[in-house]
């Protein structure tokens, strides 16, 4: 914005009177961040003043902002997220970009679940990148308890957690 104009198109000419102020606003469009001034002007203010005593090229310059994927392993022990691609901008990912994320237990956990803006079980999951957005993986600690039977006549039996039954021997009946 040149004072009050607000340019229809860029880049804009206007003719000033000798020595007048004038102000200058960078407006960013939505998905963009002001940067810099550059040329006459020199600076990351985003309201800056130049006194046209000559003609002044003055360029204003925005990068598009991104959408942040914040990812957190819960326990932090418990593993590791993988996203794919990485961001693409400096400042997370251009909008609408699809991200594949995993999650890889590490040794003594298995993955549970998803929470934030992905939720289930399914891994790896797609998620598209048009806001910021979080996401958790679950993981649980890997738990075996184990009971031993000798049961006459049938032999040694195991259960052990999650429920798994096996006879590790069978004893001869002739033996007895």
């Amino acid at each position: 914005m040149i004072g009050d104009i607000i340019p229809d198109s860029y880049p804009y000419n206007h003719t000033f009177d000798a020595n007048v102020s004038v102000e200058l606003t960078a407006l960013p469009a939505a998905g963009y961040r002001f940067v810099n001034w550059s040329g006459a002007v020199d600076s990351t203010d985003e309201i800056v003043s130049l006194v046209m005593d000559c003609t002044k090229n003055v360029t204003a310059t925005f990068t598009q902002t991104g959408a942040i994927l914040t990812t957190t392993p819960s326990p932090d022990a418990g593993g590791d997220i993988k996203v794919d691609p990485p961001p693409n901008l400096e400042q997370g990912y251009i909008a609408g970009t699809p991200v594949t994320i995993s999650a890889t237990a590490a040794e003594g956990y298995q993955f549970s679940r998803w929470s934030g803006h992905i939720t289930g079980k399914d891994n790896p999951v797609t998620l598209v990148m048009n806001t910021a957005q979080e996401v958790n993986a679950h993981f649980v600690a890997n738990s075996s308890f184990s009971w031993w039977w000798i049961i006459p006549g049938v032999g040694v039996v195991a259960i052990t957690l999650p429920i798994y039954f096996f006879v590790i021997r069978k004893q001869d009946s002739s033996a007895q």
